[in-house]
């Protein structure tokens, strides 16, 4: 949503903006860059960032409650997958469900992303999805010498399910 985000600043209005915001780090750094210029509000709708226990964890974390943090795992299955005109066009698995367990590492830990090994399933159950696959895993070393795991998929009979694991010393 760059375009629409610019063209939205440049006329002088805040943006609250959906996900995904950019695919390209330095276009998504330049229209921040717009609005700080231009003293407008620019607000990504990452929502976990207002669960009150992802906050308090946060805190905790900063606090160093949970000393030297080895481990995070960020997990995100739905009950069932969109619909194939949602899937065809949503950018897959990544953009449309991986960019909240991204966000949600990068903003809990305050690390950057150094390493990366993604893994996905190798078939899809609906033959019509394109560009998308049921599930997902990304292992993934941060700045800070923390590893964790990134966990996406499609079909979770228990229903839509967010988790967070934590493992510190």
């Amino acid at each position: 949503h760059i375009d629409t985000t610019r063209k939205a600043l440049e006329a002088g209005l805040p943006v609250l903006c959906e996900k995904p915001f950019g695919l390209v780090p330095d276009d998504a750094r330049a229209t921040g860059e717009l609005a700080r210029q231009k003293g407008l509000a620019l607000q990504i709708a990452y929502w976990r960032r207002f669960v009150p226990q992802l906050s308090t964890l946060r805190n905790d974390l900063a606090d160093g409650k949970y000393g030297s943090v080895q481990f995070l795992v960020c997990s995100q299955w739905d009950e069932a997958p969109p619909p194939l005109s949602f899937r065809n066009d949503s950018g897959g698995i990544y953009i449309d469900m991986g960019v909240h367990e991204v966000d949600q590492t990068l903003w809990l830990l305050g690390q950057d992303f150094t390493e990366y090994k993604t893994q996905s399933f190798p078939t899809t159950e609906d033959p019509g999805a394109q560009n998308d696959v049921d599930s997902a895993q990304a292992l993934a070393m941060l700045s800070g010498g923390t590893s964790t795991v990134i966990s996406l998929g499609r079909f979770y009979k228990g229903g839509d399910i967010v988790s967070v694991e934590l493992f510190g010393s």
